[in-house]
């Protein structure tokens, strides 16, 4: 069962088999914190207090900026998740990605994929945490 969660400027999101499934929308290419920080928000008050996993399709994003990296990395940032995939488009974004991990370390687990199915595998072991 798909279930839309929330819609924005920004971005939409669907609870798809007890997961939240987020897309960046097409026009976001550069993501800023007031970007980040209105992404969560939203995530957090339709999550209603249920910790999920989430995956995230970056989409056509090609940039974030670091305060909005330290952000998704730790305190509302990861609120209410049990773990993060996050889908980019290429090997080349994949390598860029794998830094965030190293440099911002995430405090729950967050890894990055270029196959949905793949993500959709790993975060079903982070369901039902509550």
């Amino acid at each position: 069962m798909r279930e839309l969660l929330h819609e924005n400027e920004y971005m939409e999101s669907w609870l798809v088999d007890g997961i939240i499934e987020a897309t960046y929308k097409k026009h976001i290419k550069y993501i800023t914190l007031e970007i980040t920080k209105s992404v969560v928000e939203e995530r957090i008050k339709a999550t209603k207090g249920i910790t999920r996993p989430l995956l995230i399709d970056m989409g056509q994003v090609a940039e974030i900026d670091k305060a909005s990296r330290k952000y998704l990395s730790d305190g509302d940032g990861t609120r209410y998740l049990s773990a993060t995939a996050i889908i980019v488009k290429d090997q080349i974004t994949l390598f860029l990605a794998r830094l965030f991990i190293m440099l911002d370390k995430p405090k729950i687990p967050t890894k990055f994929f270029i196959n949905r199915n793949e993500a959709r595998r790993w975060l079903s072991t982070f369901k039902n945490l509550n």
